[in-house]
């Protein structure tokens, strides 16, 4: 059994004054957070920032993964059959600069639990990286993400002892709440020149907060995708900052009116003008420019404050407009999992689940519900806490919902519903035998994070040629299923050394995977490193002296051929997982 422990690289942004500290973004102060948790100090978060604590807690209950299953090669001619149905559709140079793009949450999760199996504790972080074959083609964007997680990860050791401690106590006196600091990535635009997502923080256990319930907070981050630089609000408004704080305060008074926060609130937000220690809280979403007020900024309250300025308002810079015409894909944190048993409707869109009679926090089914159209997917199983949702929209203006979800194992299920029209649609499902990627980079492994309809990356396992797990890009299909861009998939993991018992035939093929050379030898003891397959059709290797070979398979009964012979007779080195 495999242990699949995620370090918490979170961007500890939390600034529990809640003020995102005039124009710019408030990326830079984020990472550099000192924030005094339950007790501690400012010093104290300082020293913790100081050390490297990479290492991740090896009693992070909730990423236990269990042994996959594994004939050999029983899996080899049907495990990818049931994949991504639909034909083939070859990416144009626009979709691959896209693909180029691909995007990993990584995560740190520990749960505790009482006797029961209700949930008395939970520290949960995600951060957004780029994943590491997209080094090369974003370098700038790639070190700006590495970094930022890189530094909140140097304060995490500190955090989750704090955390682990606290919570045990807590136990003890409290045992009916449980406690709980979670930070959620949400993707906002991610279809243009600007990558904009907000960080979504539940707290209750912050000293800040410890006396105040939950709370929660936004935090906002955008960066230009060619520079990796962080977007400044100065830039995205052509008005003065003092016509833009009137035109906020004016923003909110519309949104929250007869609201006694506001009895000050002009002449707070104009303190954006004349401080330089204050900047705009903000991020760009579908919609607009979103400016948010945490608890704590100028007003006393459990939740965030905030406004929607639309692009088209006169003082947005044209050049920062977002017209995603070839479709976009964001998450809403507001969508989260009801207990169908309290769920008594709200008029909008929303998602509840049947819980299991073992588990509290495992359903059984998933509901989907709009007014009075609703869709269920039923007797399946999933964890309700590590289910991830996505608002994925089309250029032809299709809706759909992907939910992710998985069960402590390296399975991983999508759930598909049509959420676009007056009925709601159960459109399908698929499972994935793996979800890690860079599995390597030791602590920035993650899971895949879908960016929009044409922006898409799954990981998937064959045993094919040894255990192999692998990676692609998909495109959303006319029924809204995924559907590969490509049949060559880029190899995460495979057998360390793989060695020819004997003189076998191959085909040479360049860097793209054009055959070259239709019929070469590789030679008996030569070493063959798998980097592309088509689990359906064949496998492409690296040689030693940098020649790249296919080997084509051919498939009887449960087993694998090459060259007319048995892949297990012909190689040495082939490991399938059941045999680690």
């Amino acid at each position: 059994m495999k242990k699949r422990v995620l370090a918490a690289i979170c961007s500890f942004c939390i600034l529990l004054t809640g003020c995102s500290l005039p124009f710019g973004n408030n990326a830079d102060q984020n990472a550099a957070s000192n924030a005094s948790i339950a007790g501690g100090s400012t010093e104290a978060s300082n020293e913790a920032s100081s050390e490297a604590s990479t290492e991740a807690s090896s009693e992070a209950s909730s990423d236990a993964s269990a042994e996959a299953s594994s004939d050999a090669a029983a899996s080899a001619s049907s495990d990818s059959d049931n994949k991504f149905g639909g034909t083939l559709t070859e990416a144009s140079d626009e979709e691959m600069y896209t693909l180029s793009r691909l995007y990993k949450i990584v995560t740190y999760e520990n749960y505790t639990y009482d006797d029961d199996k209700n949930i008395t504790s939970r520290y949960s972080f995600e951060s957004l990286m780029l994943i590491d074959d997209c080094k090369e083609s974003n370098p700038d964007l790639y070190k700006t993400l590495y970094d930022l997680a890189s530094d909140n990860g140097k304060t995490y050791k500190k955090y989750i002892e704090d955390f682990t401690d606290y919570a045990e106590r807590n136990a003890q006196y409290k045992p009916e709440e449980a406690l709980y600091y979670t930070v959620k990535v949400c993707p906002q635009r991610t279809a243009d020149q600007y990558l904009s997502y907000y960080e979504f923080v539940e707290d209750n256990y912050s000293s800040d907060v410890l006396s105040s319930g939950l709370v929660t907070f936004k935090y906002g981050h955008t960066y230009d995708i060619y520079t990796g630089e962080v977007v400044k609000l100065s830039d995205v408004v052509t008005c003065t900052p003092k016509e833009f704080a009137a035109k906020v305060y004016e923003e909110l008074t519309d949104a929250y009116p007869n609201n006694s926060d506001w009895n000050n609130a002009e002449s707070d937000i104009q303190e954006y003008v004349t401080d330089s220690s204050k900047e705009y809280n903000w991020y760009f979403g579908v919609d607009g420019i979103h400016i948010v007020f945490n608890p704590g900024c100028f007003f006393s309250c459990n939740a965030y404050y905030e406004i929607v300025i639309e692009y088209n308002d006169e003082i947005v810079n044209k050049d920062y407009v977002y017209n995603p015409e070839e479709g976009y894909a964001y998450v809403d944190d507001e969508l989260e999992f009801i207990n169908d048993k309290s769920f008594s409707g709200t008029g909008l869109l929303s998602i509840t689940y049947t819980q299991s009679k073992y588990h509290p926090y495992l359903g059984t089914a998933m509901t989907v519900t709009n007014g009075s159209k609703s869709a269920t997917f039923d007797n399946i199983e999933f964890d309700i806490n590590r289910a991830k949702i996505y608002h994925m929209v089309t250029a032809e203006s299709k809706e759909y919902l992907y939910v992710f979800t998985d069960d402590d194992t390296d399975k991983q299920t999508l759930y598909v519903f049509d959420v676009s029209g007056k009925d709601i649609k159960a459109v399908g499902s698929q499972t994935f035998n793996d979800f890690w990627l860079d599995e390597g980079s030791g602590d920035y492994a993650g899971e895949p994070c879908f960016m929009g309809p044409d922006s898409m990356i799954s990981v998937d396992k064959t045993n094919v040629f040894g255990t192999i797990s692998y990676y692609f890009p998909a495109t959303v299909s006319a029924d809204g299923m995924p559907t590969k861009l490509t049949a060559r998939c880029r190899i995460l993991e495979c057998s360390d050394k793989i060695t020819a018992k004997e003189d076998i035939k191959a085909s040479e093929v360049d860097k793209d995977g054009n055959v070259i050379n239709e019929s070469i030898t590789v030679f008996e003891d030569s070493v063959v490193q798998p980097v592309y397959v088509d689990p359906e059709h064949y496998v492409d290797c690296l040689l030693e002296d940098g020649t790249v070979v296919r080997f084509e398979f051919t498939f009887e009964e449960d087993k694998v051929f090459v060259d007319g012979e048995d892949v297990n007779e012909i190689f040495d080195g082939l490991v399938y997982e059941d045999e680690e």
